[in-house]
């Protein structure tokens, strides 16, 4: 009888390896599989454990599940689109350094994260959720003032509030620029404040992004409207100005996700962490596996990534405000000649 449960549990495990690692293929279809779909590079993990155990223990059919399952995962990881690989450039005009967070966590610490703004050699900088604190403290710091002469500060701190650095002129694009007749969305178009051209010496679009955090089936659909909101602005506002594009922000999406991938599918952009990295961004106070990869950068085709990091992570403080404690992420690109 033992030795039935086992072996039923044991064959169980392996088809749930498999579905685990397939959930990426059908990942648009319910929020439930988008959520086990943005830990495709995690059930790859599991999945290569399974394999080796059941390796070791000889039980060759269950082996070839695991396998196949591993195969399905290192798919979804491999084919999520991502940005091209760039080197160092001769002409450091076209050299970007992009530093992007959700600084709620930050709240704890703002005078740590001046600190780490001020000391920064990033030139454009995207920061969602700023403590209270820290808007007025940039608001009183000539040193940020001097280092980012150009940005746009929100009148209150809040979750929806954002936050952007320049060290270059940057204009604002607004929806009230686009010429009449400009078809309009479905619902609220709230994304259409958030892009700026920014006059560097290769100029280029930075755009911000913060769906909403899939909790809920609720929450789940409500971010992905963000995706329509976008694709609107990137047709009717971005793509005429011909430059290379740099979306900056909290997707609460892994590269693996739904929306990471349908982004990729209807604006052309694409992540620019590496796959091959097995890091993440949150929560901060873990470690990969269980800390996942949401915060990054979209970048338009062309613009090539020369190094993806974390930066320095948020201070340690109480439980309660773990749910929204993110590593920044900086980013090296190479804009197209």
């Amino acid at each position: 009888m033992v030795r039935r449960i086992a072996w039923g549990a044991s064959w169980a495990a392996a088809l749930a390896a498999l579905a685990l690692c397939a959930a990426w293929l059908f990942s648009g279809s319910r929020w439930e599989v988008d959520l086990v779909a943005n830990l495709t590079a995690q059930s790859a993990l599991g999945a290569f454990g399974l394999a080796i155990w059941w390796l070791i223990r000889r039980r060759w059919a269950r082996m070839g599940v695991a396998l196949a399952a591993l195969a399905l995962a290192s798919t979804g990881v491999a084919w999520a689109p991502r940005a091209e690989r760039g080197a160092i450039p001769s002409d450091p005009a076209r050299l970007v350094r992009v530093l992007t967070m959700n600084a709620y966590a930050w709240s704890r610490n703002p005078a740590g994260l001046m600190s780490l703004l001020e000391a920064t050699d990033a030139d454009v900088v995207t920061i969602l959720e700023p403590p209270l604190e820290l808007v007025k403290g940039m608001r009183a710091s000539p040193t940020l003032q001097a280092k980012f002469p150009h940005r746009h500060l929100p009148e209150h701190a809040e979750a929806g509030s954002r936050i952007m650095l320049s060290r270059w002129p940057a204009e604002r694009l607004r929806r009230r620029s686009l010429p009449p007749g400009t078809p309009e969305p479905a619902g609220d178009w709230r994304y259409h404040g958030r892009s700026w051209r920014i006059d560097a010496p290769s100029p280029f679009v930075l755009s911000m992004i913060h769906p909403e955090s899939p909790r809920t089936r609720v929450r789940w659909e409500q971010g992905n409207q963000d995706i329509d909101m976008l694709e609107h602005a990137m047709t009717h506002m971005i793509a005429p100005l011909g430059l290379p594009v740099v979306l900056a922000g909290d997707f609460n999406s892994t590269p693996t996700g739904w929306r990471s991938r349908e982004l990729s599918r209807r604006t052309g952009l694409r992540r620019a962490k590496p796959w091959w990295a097995p890091v993440g961004t949150w929560p901060a106070w873990s470690v990969w596996p269980a800390r996942i990869a949401i915060d990054d950068v979209m970048v338009s085709p062309g613009v090539g990534v020369i190094a993806w990091e974390l930066h320095t992570p948020p201070p340690e403080g109480r439980k309660g405000v773990r749910s929204s404690d993110h590593v920044p992420v900086k980013v090296r690109l190479l804009l197209p000649e």
